[in-house]
Parts: C-alpha cells; sequence; structure tokens
C-alpha cells in the first residue's frame, strides 16, 4: 500500500470524528497498515513539520511516532538515527516553545 501526507491527515481527521463504537473502519485499517509501514518514518515527521493543522492530528501524529520509537526503531536505518533526532528536537523546540 503506498501512503502519503494527505491521506493520512483525512484518516487521522475521520478516525477521531468516529464514534469510539464503530467496528473497524476503512480508515482505521488504513492506519494500522500505515503505523507498520517504512513510509511512517518520513510521512509522519512532515505532518508534524505542517503549519496550522487541527491539534488532534498533532496529538496523533507525535503518539504514532512514539510508538514506532519504541517497538519499530528495528525499521529505521543507523544513518537515518541522527536525522530523525534532529528533527524530533526541532519539534519539541516548536511545541513547547510557540
Amino acid at each position: 500500500m503506498d501512503f502519503n501526507k494527505n491521506q493520512v491527515i483525512s484518516a487521522f481527521l475521520a478516525s477521531d470524528a468516529s464514534d469510539v463504537s464503530d467496528d473497524g473502519s476503512e480508515g482505521d485499517e488504513y492506519l494500522i497498515s500505515f503505523k507498520k509501514s517504512q513510509q511512517a518514518w518520513t510521512i509522519l515527521p512532515e505532518i508534524l513539520e505542517t503549519e496550522n493543522l487541527d491539534c488532534s492530528i498533532y496529538r496523533q501524529a507525535s503518539n504514532m511516532l512514539n510508538n514506532k520509537l519504541q517497538y519499530d526503531l528495528h525499521q529505521l536505518p543507523e544513518f537515518e538515527y541522527q536525522n530523525l533526532s534532529q528533527t524530533i528536537l526541532s519539534m519539541i523546540i516548536i511545541f513547547h516553545f510557540p
């Protein structure tokens, strides 16, 4: 499956707006596939660096990136560690000191 930033943002919005009692919508399946993908390593930071999105999107993207760091770090090539750490630090500064 191929993913892009706008589709992921739309899926985040749909999952945030959906009723908790819904049983696995297409958007949920899309997000489950996305969070397991290699592409999430680049798309999630892109979303977090995008200005003027709904706070729920930033929350979902940061939670998903946190989970990827905890459980899927093995997917990321070592040469990308430095780049990702710089991106995360810059996002912390942006969100902590707006």
